[in-house]
């Protein structure tokens, strides 16, 4: 970490080049991205990797550099998942990794001294990436100002039936790293009071956050149990939940919902469709 004029400025150049000498690739060619655009390495039966152990050490001391390289993400994130049984070409993969660093190793990310209090999300979701359990996969980058302070790569914990559906989920996961974010500022003494903003692009998920009524009632509650998840207890979660399976004939699944967010509205600290949904960046 160094100190300069603009801010500070976090890299982490001497564990790069403690990494490329353990493993010999400091005379090696960089590569001009971290993995292939195409990979198949989910769906690779070739040989087993002979030393498994150095396989799952590499990965760890991946993983660390990701603090200060966003972009390295996904490809950790790929080769994470076959740490128990790698084989040979995950780790020429993570090889390749190396070699993509190999070409900048002082890079690393710029702490702002003159960032404004605004937190700003950008969220992304690559449906049914995953070609084992289908799952998509959620990616989200947050700024406090214009300073990168938060990104992660995930699966989905459940299969989407559509991208609309995969990128609404991505919204509601970024949405719970924000408020989560927005209660630390607040224990680190800094209230912050002014909207955060999401930015998606997709049209479909926006305008399902803007205007859920537009879907059948079932749809709408699945949609609803999603971000409610993130905001709200367990107790209106069964509530909702009671609402969809009982169908109860005197009250409609939709003026169950119209009366659960007319009785919390008053509450809400935190509502999607309040956000600055921008889908145009």
């Amino acid at each position: 970490m160094s100190r300069g004029a603009d801010g500070l400025f976090l890299s982490q150049r001497k564990y790069t080049l403690d990494i490329l000498s353990e493993t010999g690739l400091l005379g090696a060619k960089p590569a001009s991205s971290p993995i292939d655009q195409h990979h198949r390495l989910a769906l690779d039966d070739g040989p087993l990797y002979s030393n498994p152990s150095q396989y799952r050490r590499l990965i760890g001391r991946l993983i660390y550099l990701t603090i200060t390289r966003p972009e390295l993400c996904y490809s950790v994130h790929v080769l994470a998942q076959f740490m128990q049984s790698p084989r040979l070409s995950h780790w020429e993969a993570a090889l390749r990794v190396l070699r993509y660093r190999k070409g900048h190793p002082g890079q690393g990310i710029v702490l702002r001294k003159d960032s404004a209090l605004q937190l700003n999300s950008y969220c992304d979701s690559d449906w049914a990436s995953c070609p084992l359990s289908r799952r998509s996969l959620t990616g989200y980058f947050i700024f406090l100002g214009g300073s990168p302070i938060f990104w992660k790569t995930k699966k989905q914990h459940t299969v989407s039936r559509s991208s609309a559906e995969a990128e609404y989920r991505s919204m509601a996961h970024t949405c719970s790293e924000l408020t989560w974010l927005k209660t630390l500022l607040k224990s680190l003494g800094v209230f912050y009071s002014q909207p955060m903003r999401l930015y998606c692009d997709s049209q479909s998920a926006l305008h399902i956050a803007a205007n859920l009524f537009f879907m059948n009632a079932q749809n709408i509650l699945r949609l609803i149990v999603i971000m409610y998840e993130i905001k709200f207890s367990l107790a209106l979660l069964l509530l909702l939940m009671f609402a969809q399976t009982r169908s109860l004939q005197t009250f409609s699944p939709k003026l169950w919902v119209v009366l659960c967010l007319s009785y919390f509205f008053a509450s809400w600290a935190f509502v999607i469709f309040m956000l600055q949904l921008e889908g145009e960046y």
